[in-house]
């Protein structure tokens, strides 16, 4: 939604102006944060940055691992959502 829109949807919005060089959105701010975070996401899995603002993080290492340390029943706090085979890569029959 344009920050006009908003406005009128949500009169107290409090919208943020990007800064402008030459007659473009300057995002080198934005962009350095990027630069900041990836190597810390990279701590803890494959990380692969995609665009200014998006990252592919796979963390396939890091559930293997858990899984393979923590007995399947103490899983049984977690979400169900999560427990589910396809979410796993297990097959149906585990």
């Amino acid at each position: 939604m344009r920050g006009d829109e908003a406005k009128d949807v949500c009169p107290e919005i409090n919208l943020v102006q990007v800064p402008v060089a030459r007659v473009k959105a300057d995002l080198t701010t934005y962009r350095d944060a990027g630069s900041e975070i990836v190597p810390i996401l990279a701590r803890k899995g494959r990380c692969e940055r995609a665009s200014i603002d998006e990252v592919y993080f796979d963390l396939t290492y890091v559930f293997e691992t858990m899984l393979k340390e923590t007995s399947f029943e103490s899983l049984e706090s977690i979400d169900e959502e999560v427990l589910k085979p396809h979410k796993l890569g297990l097959s149906s029959g585990y």
